[in-house]
């Protein structure tokens, strides 16, 4: 059974600071229709009902945000305030600890995507029920998931 133990990290671009309490994990995402990836990290949300993914990182990564054909949706966020989200396809790869390897993968998943610059949102139906273990520990800040 898979085991990895990540510490809590205070992720932006170009700075780690102290921890504050935020659990980043580091990804990689990846379009399955292009090829094209983009390491970074997601922020461990075990409130979300589903992931979350800025509209920008779709773009990137060679989808069409609001094309033809492309699903559309309206999720709440913070205070059930209505966000427009357009669907696309994308592969998850949590990377280990030291973000040198992939140790797990989802398949090919619907992610809801924003127009807002937010942080990847890491939420349940397309990540966090693949682990029968996520355990937060505070005390010594680091988040445990096994699968």
């Amino acid at each position: 059974m898979p085991r990895h133990r990540y510490a809590f990290v205070d992720f932006l671009p170009g700075k780690i600071r102290e921890p504050s309490g935020r659990i980043m994990l580091p990804l990689r995402i990846v379009n399955p229709h292009t090829g094209r990836t983009w390491p970074s990290y997601g922020l461990l949300d075990t409130g979300a009902t589903t992931c979350l993914f800025p509209g920008a990182l779709a773009t990137y990564l060679g989808h069409n945000l609001k094309g033809d054909g492309v699903r559309s949706s309206v999720t709440s966020g913070i205070e059930q305030k209505k966000l427009p989200t357009f669907l696309h396809t994308f592969r998850m790869e949590l990377l280990s600890p030291e973000g040198d390897r992939v140790v797990w993968r989802s398949g090919d998943v619907l992610i809801n995507c924003v127009e807002h610059n937010l942080p990847i949102l890491l939420g349940y139906r397309e990540f966090l029920r693949h682990f029968t273990v996520c355990a937060i520990h505070y005390g010594i800040q680091e988040v445990e998931l096994t699968w």
